[in-house]
């Protein structure tokens, strides 16, 4: 007999596409530790890259489960059931399992011409909310930088700067070419804005294993730092939240502020939102400025770049007073005046000089920023709609929601650059996963619209 399908177990395409795993189970029903999958349940997007046969990007699901075994009204699923569009689920528990035989997958005909001609696999960058998936010619998918070495990926790197240096001169493709150049940068800052979520969670023993870093990002141990330690990063007793990366495709080193999370740090995090929002001398500010002098010192030549998300992009800012370096920001929070005056850096004019930021269309806390209370009520509904929430939200708490509907929030210090959403709630727009897919979705649009120039489309 099979074993259960949980969330995050992979799916087998059908023989010419990378396995893709399971995104969605259900709320109440564990195995193993993770979350039961049933039939109709989400699977990452397919395509199918076959050069004889492509068909682009799509949503699937699982088609199949027990004919015997109900979890929350849904066919249990199993390993070997059937996936959409051919594949079945491939992985599962090994010591949990659920009767009657399950689906044998068929192997397409794009497969069998793909291995008849040995065709190499496309490895392929799946959108981040299946919901929003469409059918898109193969041609126009980028690769899967996961999927690819850090050569590899450098390659590509450097193959997209030289294309926007040479559609720099040319009419019409100043603007697209400024942008890619600035995005082929930005989208390795915004990994590394992501991920400095999950090294915080890991030092503070939330998560027993380090996740796997974006490909080129590098940790940096505070034991090769002289005269720093991990309290100097995480601490415990304020919540602050930071990491030193090195990335091997540009070379940058990046200091790196962890935001607001709510389910590790948010009490202490919308104490400090609050209270530097409304000038008040902040612990967790005083640390992120301290922290960049101190690795300023440790690394003069060349100095590192400053980034942050939400309150990581506030305590960024701040950094960027204290140590006139230049500084990255997503989704950030605003810098108080008298928190620049305190750290005795830059003025907050020449820190917004310093500063480039990037804001999700409709997120949340850039409106709150720009209108205030008149239309912050109107977006939640009422305060209860950022109480409580998933651990994923970075918005929430009955502090925040003061703070919000009080419409007193500094604006986010820099050259503001706005992002497209992929849609969801101002809430959901605030996450790096959307700040990503914005820098992906601009990257793309800015690529195509020079080649297609190149190739006098």
């Amino acid at each position: 007999m099979p074993g259960a399908a949980r969330l995050g177990d992979s799916c087998a395409g059908h023989g010419c596409f990378p396995a893709t795993p399971i995104i969605e189970g259900s709320g109440d029903v564990i195995i193993n530790g993770k979350p039961a999958a049933r039939k109709g349940d989400a699977v990452l997007l397919h395509a199918c890259p076959c050069p004889n046969m492509p068909h682009g990007v799509h949503n699937r699901a699982i088609s199949a489960g027990s004919g015997t075994v109900i979890i929350n009204g849904k066919l249990a699923a199993r390993i070997g059931d059937a996936i959409g569009c051919g594949g079945s689920v491939a992985a599962g528990s090994g010591n949990v399992i659920i009767g009657d035989s399950p689906y044998q997958s068929p192997v397409k005909s794009c497969a069998e011409q793909s291995a008849k001609s040995r065709a190499p696999l496309l490895a392929l960058t799946p959108m981040l909310l299946p919901t929003l998936m469409e059918w898109a010619p193969v041609a126009e998918l980028p690769i899967l930088d996961d999927l690819l070495s850090v050569a590899q990926r450098k390659d590509r790197y450097l193959a997209r700067a030289k294309l926007s240096t040479e559609a720099a001169s040319l009419p019409g493709l100043a603007d697209a070419a400024k942008r890619l150049a600035f995005n082929n940068d930005s989208i390795l800052r915004a990994e590394a804005a992501q991920y400095v979520y999950s090294v915080d969670e890991f030092r503070r023993g939330v998560l027993d294993k380090l996740p796997k870093a974006p490909v080129g990002l590098e940790l940096l141990e505070s034991s090769k730092l002289p005269g720093l330690t991990d309290n100097d990063f995480t601490d415990l007793k304020t919540g602050f939240g930071s990491a030193l990366f090195k990335s091997a495709i540009n070379g940058e080193t990046m200091l790196t502020y962890r935001g607001t999370n709510n389910a590790v740090t948010g009490v202490k995090d919308w104490l400090t939102n609050a209270t530097q929002g409304m000038g008040f001398e902040s612990a967790q500010y005083k640390q992120a400025m301290d922290l960049a002098t101190q690795v300023k010192d440790l690394m003069p030549n060349p100095p590192p770049v400053i980034v942050g998300h939400s309150l990581g992009g506030g305590l960024a800012s701040a950094a960027v007073s204290a140590t006139k370096l230049p500084g990255y920001t997503f989704n950030a929070a605003g810098l108080h005046e008298n928190t620049v005056v305190r750290g005795g850096g830059a003025t907050l004019a020449e820190t917004a000089s310093l500063i480039k930021t990037q804001a999700v269309d409709g997120e949340i806390l850039t409106m709150a920023q720009t209108y205030g209370k008149a239309l912050i009520p109107g977006l939640l509904s009422g305060a209860g709609a950022l109480i409580g929430g998933t651990a994923g939200a970075v918005l929430g708490g009955v502090i925040g929601v003061a703070k919000l509907l009080e419409g007193g929030l500094p604006k986010a210090s820099g050259d503001m650059m706005a992002l497209p959403a992929v849609g969801g709630s101002p809430i959901a727009r605030h996450g790096m996963d959307q700040v990503i897919a914005g820098i992906e979705s601009q990257k793309k649009e800015d690529i195509g619209k020079i080649t297609n120039t190149f190739r006098g489309i």
